[in-house]
């Protein structure tokens, strides 16, 4: 008669390491595009700002929820602005919308932690000597990776768009 219990008296025979590996370092959106990465970054900042005082005049109270677009480059799960702008103690995701679209939970002084982080983002192209790769690459900040992995940012929900244009 067959027992209910087994013992396996060698697990290393049944045990598979998984493989690491996957996702990427921080990749530069605007690399030697300087001058457009300048009006992307001022555009994010002018959106967060108008998002802020949208939420901040709302009469139920200064939570809403904003849309994080990102730009078609970054929908890799390693190019998500999660790390360092949309940290989840300052706008946290909450779900998504279609593929691309992050929804963060905002509030004004989360989205102006967010702003504050973006404004570090430098504006030039940082290089680095890639040895495995025998030639000069771009190294961005986390700052400048995130920043520019996103496309837009808007507020999400039925607000008039013709009176608060983000």
């Amino acid at each position: 008669m067959a027992s209910p219990i087994q013992i396996v008296l060698r697990t290393e025979n049944f045990e598979e390491a998984r493989e690491a590996g996957g996702g990427g370092g921080r990749k530069d959106f605007f690399a030697n595009r300087d001058r457009e990465f300048g009006a992307h970054k001022a555009a994010l900042i002018g959106q967060i700002d108008t998002i802020s005082g949208v939420l901040a005049a709302q009469s139920q109270g200064p939570i809403g929820y904003v849309k994080v677009i990102l730009r078609r480059e970054a929908w890799a799960k390693s190019h998500r602005p999660v790390g360092t702008l949309f940290r989840s103690d300052r706008a946290p995701v909450v779900g998504g919308g279609d593929l691309g679209v992050m929804i963060v939970k905002g509030s004004p002084s989360g989205l102006a932690q967010v702003r504050a982080e973006i404004a570090k983002a430098e504006t030039n192209t940082e290089m680095r000597f890639d040895q495995s790769r025998s030639k000069e690459v771009p190294h961005p900040s986390a700052q400048k990776s995130e920043t520019g992995a996103i496309e837009r940012i808007e507020l999400y929900g039925p607000y008039d768009k013709r009176r608060f244009s983000v």
